[in-house]
């Protein structure tokens, strides 16, 4: 029985350790996922800044045709960029959702396991009790033979 415990303690803490390391991956990706969303805040900002920028330049000369075509082209990278952060933040989305779903199957197993152990630790304890109990009616026994 005692060797039977050493194990299960020893699976304990392997599942301790398990559900500590599930916990750092689910914290990581929610660190990516806010990283993420700030980025997207921002292109999307920056986009909105772009677009509403007048088009002229030196308080009066107008754009050329030239540097129409090169805004167009920045504002089409920052929208490509804007889309590519967004799929990011949906592969993200799905990440923490199987980190979540990880975490918690290792908190049920620990739990699970901690509750086996506990009932484990109980019976050896109850099965110690009960041998202490007939040592000593062994031992009274002994002494007081009854004839």
């Amino acid at each position: 029985m005692k060797q039977n415990i050493k194990q299960l303690q020893t699976v304990v803490g392997l599942a301790e350790r398990e559900l500590e390391e599930a916990g750092q991956v689910l914290s990581a990706i929610q660190v990516q996922i806010e990283q993420t969303e700030f980025q997207i805040n921002s292109l999307q900002q920056y986009l909105q800044e772009i677009s509403n920028t007048p088009t002229t330049i030196d308080n009066a000369v107008t754009f050329q045709a030239f540097h129409f075509k090169n805004k167009q082209t920045f504002i089409n990278k920052i929208q490509e960029a804007l889309l590519q952060e967004k799929n990011r933040a949906g592969q993200l989305s799905e990440a923490l959702e199987q980190a979540q779903k990880t975490w918690l199957e290792k908190r049920a197993r620990l739990k699970g396991l901690k509750k086996v152990l506990q009932t484990r630790r109980q019976q050896q304890e109850k099965q110690h009790q009960r041998q202490e109990q007939r040592m000593l009616d062994d031992l009274t026994h002994r002494r007081n033979p009854i004839n």
